[in-house]
């Protein structure tokens, strides 16, 4: 009774099939956050394809490029950024490939 999509009896399956199911790209959660004075982020590119990696202020300007149009082979990948010359505050980590974007918040504290 609690279940949103399916039940016990008839649940709803997941496959490759579908591709609103699988992303070409996904985040994970930053490690550790917040963080001094560094961070991991994690990312998942389901096919080998050109990668960014961007990090931006909370004004959205553009702070670093950890990964400039790096061609990437599929799987999981790992890119720190050092936040150890720049203020704590509010950032945002922007990985993108040739047909996705997706962002995540991360904070420097000092």
């Amino acid at each position: 009774s609690d279940m949103i999509i399916g039940d016990g009896f008839s649940p709803m399956r997941f496959g490759l099939s579908n591709a609103e199911e699988v992303s070409s790209l996904s985040i994970s959660k930053a490690y550790p956050n917040p963080f001094n004075p560094s961070t991991n982020i994690d990312f998942y590119v389901n096919q080998s394809d050109d990668i960014w990696v961007s990090v931006y202020d909370i004004k959205g300007n553009l702070i670093s490029e950890l990964i400039d149009k790096q061609r990437m082979n599929s799987g999981l990948h790992t890119v720190k950024w050092n936040g150890e010359n720049f203020p704590s505050g509010i950032y945002f980590v922007k990985i993108s490939n040739s047909m996705k974007s997706k962002s995540q918040k991360i904070i420097l504290q000092k």
